[in-house]
């Protein structure tokens, strides 16, 4: 995901063409912490 971003950035930016990424995940909190101890245990 990365590598692709890098490489169109660099191919499309002199065209003034901006590239973004949003990498899916988790985030830290009480919920996800439970969710994952429940999982963890089957």
């Amino acid at each position: 995901m990365e590598a692709i971003t890098v490489a169109l950035a660099r191919e499309l930016g002199p065209r003034r063409v901006r590239v973004n990424a949003v990498a899916p995940g988790t985030t830290d909190t009480d919920m996800t912490r439970r969710s994952l101890q429940r999982n963890s245990k089957k």
